[in-house]
């Protein structure tokens, strides 16, 4: 069985005739007088994205860190700075922090 011919088939709705148009953002500017009565809350809206945009961004680069260089006693220190009681790990650097818990969760019979 042969293929169609390009001539043949449909032009998914974009004739020749038919200009193609890109969004304009000036339609946004019906929206100004909107965003204007409430601009405290547009921008901490605009802050929040900025902010979530940019710890999206660096989880892989702190993946890749955890990868490349484990778990290290700064590390342990760091969680116990921000509360952190007890971890599941197999490394033994953190055991030089007695407030720490480390549980393997590779030996159950470790508790």
């Amino acid at each position: 069985m042969t293929p169609p011919q390009a001539s043949t088939l449909p032009a998914a709705g974009v004739t020749e005739t038919t200009p193609r148009t890109r969004a304009k953002l000036g339609s946004l500017r019906a929206l100004w007088p909107f965003v204007r009565r409430h601009m405290g809350l547009f921008v901490s809206w605009l802050v929040a994205l900025v902010l979530a945009s940019a710890a999206i961004l660096s989880l892989p680069y702190a993946f890749k860190q955890m990868i490349d260089h484990g778990f290290s006693k700064a590390s342990g220190a760091l969680c116990l700075a921000h509360g952190v009681t007890m971890l599941l790990s197999s490394d033994r650097d953190v055991s030089a922090f007695p407030a720490l818990q480390v549980r393997n969760p590779l030996r159950p019979d470790a508790e």
